[in-house]
């Protein structure tokens, strides 16, 4: 996209963020945080009614980035993806909850794009790299001795590491062992 439409686009999507939460009872505060990357803080104010869960604000949060992508994939021709962070009650921690959000896009590239990446839900998994390098070992021992049984236990591996979802990082350090 040239300048002119990348900065409708940016003004599209701020504003559909804004009525989704504007419809949840939210506050939001947004901003670019560079070309393509919009930070935005919701407060989920105590009387915020959700369909599933009106007492869990992390999940109003997801509902609510659940709908943007949702808009944005019906709306609009590109994707999104979403990272959340904690919840925070002081506004001190924000910048907490921010680096949380940035670290569970790390799992982008496991997840899949156009998703809602919770940092709860990758941190429970954060030394799952860690766990493969026995494996790995033993793949590379059966490889350099010529045996066959290399490639069903790659294949294991492979779906192993599809169940257990890793940063870019510690993707890059298995890549890097083998």
């Amino acid at each position: 996209y040239d300048y002119r439409d990348q900065i409708l686009l940016k003004f599209v999507v701020q504003n559909a963020l804004q009525e989704i939460a504007d419809k949840h009872g939210c506050r939001i505060w947004m901003a670019w945080m560079d070309a393509t990357r919009l930070g935005a803080a919701i407060q989920v104010l105590p009387d915020t009614q959700n369909p599933q869960d009106p007492q869990d604000r992390s999940k109003v949060a997801a509902h609510i980035a659940g709908e943007l992508n949702e808009w944005i994939r019906n709306h609009l021709k590109f994707t999104v993806s979403v990272g959340i962070g904690s919840d925070v009650t002081d506004v001190s921690e924000v910048s907490l909850s921010y680096e949380e959000a940035m670290q569970a896009l790390d799992y982008k590239i496991v997840l899949g794009a156009d998703q809602v990446i919770s940092s709860s839900e990758v941190k429970v998994n954060s030394q799952a790299a860690y766990g493969h390098y026995h494996e790995i070992r033993v793949i590379a021992s059966q490889f350099k001795q010529g045996n066959a049984e290399w490639k069903p236990l790659f294949r294991r591996l492979a779906e192993s590491m599809k169940q257990d979802p890793m940063s870019r990082q510690e993707l890059r350090m298995i890549m890097d062992y083998m």
